[in-house]
């Protein structure tokens, strides 16, 4: 190990001194560069060289003053420092390209004009489109109106049509059934002439011959008296038709026992070709209508014209 005594005391006064002469040399050197940079050329720049190298814009001003601007922007006729309220950055052109040409009012007023026209009259058209639309629908609804109208009218007369051929129908069906049913010639209280005359008296003495053989009885044996308007209808072979009571005698047996007496005096005499029906055609069912009276003074049945 050594001893800090043991080291020599002019040995560090001899290192101090070699680096103060270290930097010495280097500030000296520094200092000799400086010089010779700033030697080379050491004078002011000439006016021409100067404005060639900056491109100056060439306008004209409406004003001057006495002393020039130290920062000149543009060149003028004269001197003007300052002066003006707008902005000079925006009013100088900032783009390369070409400027725009400025569109004049009178120009946007005429398009505008010119697009009002056209929607009016695009307007125009819309309008008169729907109008046409609108004229042709009612035309439309007319032409349906008319024809449910012609329709209704059509099934109208259909309907009557109908009705008519239905009633048609029933008229010729009616006549038909009319037609289909037997002639019938009417005998009331006196004939007509004297084959009608002669006809009933011989009827009525037939059916007097077999009501006072058949004189009606009740159950006990004792006769029945009474008055009853009666209808015989005799066919044209003299056969018994119909029989019915039109009035009766207010008793049921009696009026049983007048049906009873009709049927056991058929048949009787054919009926002559000159009775006839209404229309003159001969009578295929002769009715005779009559008075039978059961009396009780003598016990005697008697047929009679009148009621």
């Amino acid at each position: 190990m050594t001893n800090l005594t043991d080291i020599p005391l002019d040995a560090g006064i001899r290192d101090r001194a070699a680096e103060r002469r270290f930097l010495t040399i280097v500030v000296a050197s520094v200092l000799a560069h400086v010089l010779v940079i700033v030697g080379v050329r050491f004078a002011p720049p000439e006016l021409n060289t100067l404005f060639n190298s900056i491109p100056l814009e060439v306008v004209l001003v409406n004003a001057s003053t006495k002393h020039p601007t130290n920062q000149p922007k543009v060149l003028a006729q004269a001197n003007l420092d300052g002066g003006g309220n707008t902005d000079e950055a925006n009013r100088r052109l900032s783009s390369p390209l070409p400027p725009e040409q400025v569109e004049s009012v009178s120009d946007r007023l005429s398009r505008a004009s010119q697009r009002q026209a056209e929607l009016e009259a695009k307007q125009q058209q819309l309008l008169n489109q729907l109008d046409s639309n609108f004229q042709a629908v009612q035309q439309q609804v007319k032409q349906e109106k008319k024809e449910v109208r012609e329709q209704k009218k059509t099934d109208s007369q259909d309907e009557e049509n109908r009705e008519i051929a239905r009633l048609l129908a029933e008229i010729k069906q009616q006549t038909d059934a009319y037609q289909s049913k037997p002639r019938m010639a009417f005998l009331a209280a006196n004939a007509r002439n004297k084959v009608e005359a002669k006809y009933l008296d011989e009827w009525r003495v037939q059916v007097e011959r077999i009501g006072n053989a058949h004189f009606p009885m009740d159950a006990r044996g004792k006769k029945l008296f009474g008055r009853l308007i009666v209808e015989v209808q005799i066919k044209a072979d003299g056969t018994l038709a119909a029989f019915r009571v039109d009035t009766g005698s207010g008793n049921r047996d009696l009026d049983k026992a007048a049906e009873k007496i009709a049927r056991l005096a058929a048949p009787f005499k054919q009926l002559p070709s000159t009775i006839v029906d209404m229309n003159g055609k001969p009578a295929d069912i002769l009715s005779i209508t009559r008075t039978w009276t059961f009396s009780n003074g003598n016990g005697e049945f008697k047929d009679s014209a009148g009621r």
